[in-house]
């Protein structure tokens, strides 16, 4: 009873189910890579290669300096079955940036040319501002 829904809905509720990164990692089975940094798979698929991304990849410094600590995201299970979600532990302001997507910016023909399109995510030009 109360306000606030019950103890599983709600700010509260979403506080209790909320797994900071390596939680998050352990319980879902993938790895964690933050603290690697950027790489890809070599040609064999066995050793990680550093990737440097050009200033056109790069974030610029005024968004740099909004990105929201990685170590204060949060991951929790939705109760409605819709799967995982994304919560942040401290206050976020307008402009913040809470999660950079970091990969290759393809051409279209270097998109067509690739061999596997698995991971290949694509955002229109408002959502990469």
């Amino acid at each position: 009873g109360g306000e606030g829904g019950g103890a599983s809905s709600g700010p509260a509720g979403i506080e209790a189910r909320c797994l900071p990164p390596p939680a998050a990692s352990a319980r879902l089975g993938y790895e964690d890579c933050n603290a690697v940094g950027s790489f890809a798979l070599s040609p064999c698929g066995t050793r990680r290669v550093a990737v440097k991304y050009s200033q056109r990849e790069a974030l610029s410094a005024e968004l740099a300096e909004k990105v929201v600590e990685y170590d204060s995201l949060r991951a929790f299970e939705t109760e409605d079955g819709r799967g995982w979600g994304l919560c942040c532990a401290k206050g976020l302001a307008r402009g913040d940036v809470v999660v950079e997507a970091v990969g290759r910016c393809l051409s279209e023909g270097e998109y067509e040319a690739l061999e596997g399109k698995e991971y290949v995510v694509s955002f229109d030009d408002e959502t990469l501002a």
